[in-house]
C-alpha cells in the first residue's frame, strides 16, 4: 500500500488529539456534553484500528467519520465557550484527511486477512525488545465536566392564616415537618452499634485493617504500576555515580528491560492502563513521563506512541521542563514509527516541539540535511538542538548561525554554548579569538579553550588558575595536559575547600593516570525540615521497629554505607607519586592519563576511565576536535550502543605522528 493514506491519518489523529488537549482544561459547559468524551476516544481508536490494521481500514474510517459527527453534536450542547469551539474546529479539521485516506484505501485491492496466532512475548537482551501484543487500540480517558445541578426547588409556603385557629394549625404543621426532617438527618448520621466482642490488637508493624478483596484485573493494574514506576526509577539511576565505571549501568538497563517485558507479558489490560496510571500520578514529573513513554515506546502499534504523545502534552502544560525526559525516551525506544511522529511535530507550530523532534532525529541519525539546515535558522530552542548536529554534517547554515551568535551582544547562555560547540566542531578560526577574549569572565569558555586551544592557551589558563584557584579554572586546567600546571594542582589539594581539592585531584588523575583512588563514605542524607528530638521523659527509648517484629536470633544486618570511589585528595600521596614518577612526564609534551596526548589516548579514556557523563561528553567533543573525525557517542545511549561507538572510534582513528602536541587538524 502507498504511504499517502498513512500520512493523511497522521494528520487526522493530530487534529483529534488537539481536540483532546483543548478539552483537558477547567471549564463548565452550559449543557451536558459528557457523551462527547467517549465518542472522541472512539474516533482515535478507529483511526488507530486502520493505521495498525486491527480491523478493515475502510470500515474503521467510516466509523471514525460517524463518531466525529456524534462528538460534534454533543459538543454543540455545551454552549458558546472558546474551549468547545477549539475542540469542535479540531474535530471538523480531522474529517478531510480521514476522507482522503478512505478514498485512497477504497481504490486499492482489499488484502486477505488471515488469522494470525498470538505472537509470543520475547525477552529483551542488551537492548529493549519491540513487543507485539494483540489488543484493542489504546484510547484516552476523557471525562468531560457536566453542568452544575439546578438548585433544589424550595417548598411551597403554606397559605397565609386569616384566623388564630388557622395560625395554630399552620405552626403545628411546620413543627411536625421540622421534626420529621431532623429525624431523617439523625438517622442518616447514626453510627452502627459497636460489636461487644473486642478484637485483639495486632502485633507492632502489622496493619489492623483487613486486606481488601482485589477485583478481577485489578491485580494486573497494580503490578503494572509497580513495573512502570521501576522503569521510571531506573531512568533516573542509570547514569553512573561519580567515580563509577560507566558500564555499571548495564545491570540496571537489564532490570529496566525486564520490567518492560513483564508489562507486555501481562497483556492488554496492563498495556491499556499505562496512560491512565501516568495521568493519575500524584506528581506529573519527568520521571513518571519517562517511565510511561519508554514502556509505550517498546510496544508495537501507532496507538502506543500516540498515548505517549498525549502524556507529554498533558505533562508539558504543567511543567515545560519535562521535554528532556520525553526526548530521552524517544532516543532509547525501538519503535519504528518514531521518525514519522517526530516529523509530525516538526510540521506543528510549537518551537518546543520542533526542538524535541530535531534533538531526537539528529541524535539517532534520522535528520536530513534540509531539516538540520531549517532548524539552524529556526527559533532559539530549535537552533540550540540543531547547531552541533549540523556542524558534524559540515552544513554551512551551522557556521553562519554560530558566527552570528558569537558576534551578538548578549545571547542566552544555552544559545552561546551551542554556538561555541558548533563553531569548534566546524573548525571556525574565529571561535579561538572569542574564547580568549572572554575566558577571564566565563567559566564555560575556560573549559572550551582547554579543549580547543594551543600551548599558549594552556599557559593563560594556568595563570588564571593561579590567580583565582576556582573549581572551574582547575577543572579546565585538567584538560590542558600542561605539565607546568601540576604544582598549582598540588597546592590546591592543601586548601580548606573540599570541592576545590577534589577538582584538583580529578585534574591530576587526568594528567597522570596514577589511579590514586580511595573509598569516600557518603554522609547520611539530611532532612530538609528540621525535626526537633523528643524531649527526655525519664523512660527508656522505644525499640526500633525492626527489633520489635524480628526474632532476636535472626535480625537483619545493618545497612551498608554508601561510598564513592574517587581520586584521593591526600596531598602527601600525590606529592610522593610525583616525586617518584614526575620526571617521566616532560614539560615539552602534552599529557593525558600518563601518556602523550593523542586521539587514541582519548578513545581509551572514553572506554576505560572512571568519568561521569558530563566529562565523557567533554572528552567526546575533544576527540572530534583533535581527530577531525565524527563518530556519534553520548552517555545517554545504552551501554552496548556506547561500546559500538567506541569500536567505530577505534576503527576511525589512526595513530599519527602528533602525540604529545596540541595539534588540531582541519575538519574533514
Amino acid at each position: 500500500m502507498s504511504a499517502g493514506w498513512q500520512d493523511a491519518l497522521e494528520q487526522a489523529q493530530r487534529d483529534v488529539t488537539a481536540s483532546v488537549s483543548a478539552l483537558d482544561q477547567d471549564f463548565m459547559p452550559e449543557g451536558d456534553i459528557s457523551a462527547a468524551g467517549p465518542a472522541i476516544a472512539d474516533v482515535l481508536g478507529a483511526i488507530f484500528d486502520a493505521m495498525d490494521d486491527r480491523s478493515e481500514p475502510v470500515e474503521a474510517l467510516e466509523r471514525a467519520s460517524q463518531l466525529i459527527e456524534q462528538a460534534k453534536q454533543n459538543l454543540a450542547r455545551g454552549g458558546h465557550l472558546p474551549v468547545l469551539h477549539q475542540a469542535f474546529a479540531a474535530l471538523d479539521a480531522a474529517r478531510a484527511p480521514i476522507d482522503v485516506a478512505r478514498g485512497a484505501l477504497v481504490q486499492q485491492p482489499t488484502p486477505l486477512r488471515p488469522e494470525v496466532a498470538e505472537p509470543p512475548v520475547m525477552a529483551s537482551g542488551d537492548l529493549p525488545q519491540l513487543h507485539e501484543v494483540r489488543r484493542a487500540s489504546l484510547r484516552p480517558s476523557l471525562d468531560l465536566p457536566t453542568p452544575a445541578a439546578a438548585p433544589p426547588v424550595p417548598p411551597e409556603p403554606p397559605p397565609r392564616p386569616r384566623t388564630f385557629a388557622e395560625l395554630d394549625a399552620t405552626l403545628e404543621e411546620l413543627e411536625r415537618d421540622a421534626a420529621s426532617r431532623e429525624a431523617k438527618q439523625r438517622a442518616a448520621l447514626a453510627f452502627p452499634a459497636s460489636s461487644p466482642v473486642s478484637e485483639p490488637a495486632p502485633p507492632p508493624g502489622f496493619d489492623p485493617e483487613p486486606t481488601r478483596q482485589i477485583m478481577a484485573g485489578e491485580h494486573i493494574v497494580m503490578r503494572t504500576r509497580e513495573l512502570v514506576e521501576e522503569v521510571a526509577m531506573i531512568g533516573l539511576q542509570r547514569a553512573p555515580l561519580l567515580g563509577d565505571p560507566w558500564r555499571v549501568a548495564l545491570p540496571l538497563e537489564h532490570r529496566m528491560f525486564r520490567a518492560i517485558d513483564a508489562v507486555a507479558a501481562l497483556g492488554p489490560t496492563a498495556i491499556a492502563s499505562i496512560e491512565s496510571l501516568a495521568m493519575d500520578a500524584p506528581v506529573k514529573d519527568a520521571a513518571h513521563l519517562f517511565g510511561a513513554a519508554m514502556t509505550l515506546g517498546c510496544l508495537k502499534g501507532r496507538d502506543a506512541l500516540a498515548a505517549a504523545e498525549r502524556l507529554y502534552l498533558a505533562f508539558e502544560r504543567l511543567d515545560p521542563s519535562v521535554m528532556p525526559a520525553m526526548a530521552t525516551a524517544a532516543i532509547l525506544s525501538p519503535h519504528p514509527h518514531l521518525p514519522r511522529v517526530l516529523r509530525g511535530l516538526l510540521r506543528g507550530g510549537d518551537a518546543r516541539h520542533h526542538a524535541l523532534a530535531i534533538r531526537v532525529l539528529a541524535h539517532r541519525g534520522w535528520a536530513t540535511d534540509d531539516e538540520l539546515t531549517a532548524a539552524c535558522q529556526d527559533e532559539e530552542p530549535v537552533a540550540i538542538e540543531a547547531l552541533p548536529a549540523a556542524a558534524m554534517r559540515r552544513l554551512p547554515a551551522a557556521q553562519e548561525r554560530a558566527q552570528a551568535v558569537l558576534l551578538a551582544a548578549s545571547p542566552s547562555p544555552e544559545m552561546l554554548d551551542a554556538a561555541r560547540r558548533a563553531a569548534m566542531i566546524g573548525g571556525s578560526r574565529a571561535v579561538g579569538d572569542h574564547l580568549r577574549d572572554v575566558v577571564g569572565e566565563d567559566d564555560a569558555a575556560a573549559l572550551y579553550l582547554a579543549l580547543w586551544g594551543e600551548q599558549m592557551d594552556a599557559a593563560q589558563l594556568l595563570e588564571l588558575a593561579q590567580a583565582r584557584m576556582g573549581m572551574a579554572d582547575l577543572y579546565a586546567l585538567g584538560f590542558t595536559g600542561f605539565i607546568p600546571a601540576v604544582p598549582t594542582l598540588l597546592d590546591a589539594l592543601d586548601g580548606d575547600d573540599d570541592q576545590v581539592a577534589l577538582t584538583a585531584a580529578f585534574a591530576l588523575e587526568r594528567f597522570t593516570g596514577a589511579e590514586l583512588y580511595e573509598d569516600l563514605d557518603l554522609p547520611a542524607e539530611e532532612i530538609d525540615v528540621a525535626v526537633p528530638p523528643d524531649p527526655p521523659l525519664g523512660e527508656p527509648p522505644a525499640r526500633r521497629l525492626v527489633h520489635q517484629v524480628s526474632d532476636a536470633r535472626d535480625l537483619p544486618p545493618e545497612p551498608a554505607k554508601d561510598t564513592l570511589w574517587l581520586p584521593t585528595t591526600d596531598a602527601s600521596r600525590w606529592r610522593a607519586w610525583w616525586h617518584e614518577h614526575g620526571a617521566d612526564l616532560t614539560s615539552n609534551r602534552r599529557w593525558r592519563c600518563g601518556q602523550p596526548h593523542a586521539p587514541v589516548v582519548l578513545v581509551e579514556e572514553l572506554d576505560t576511565a572512571r568519568r561521569p557523563p558530563a566529562e565523557r561528553r567533554h572528552v567526546q567533543l575533544e576527540l572530534m576536535l583533535r581527530s577531525g573525525q565524527v563518530v556519534q557517542l553520548d552517555p545517554i545511549d545504552f551501554v552496548v550502543q556506547q561500546e559500538a561507538s567506541i569500536r567505530r572510534w577505534r576503527e576511525t582513528i589512526v595513530a599519527g605522528g602528533h602525540a604529545g602536541t596540541w595539534h588540531r587538524p582541519d575538519p574533514r
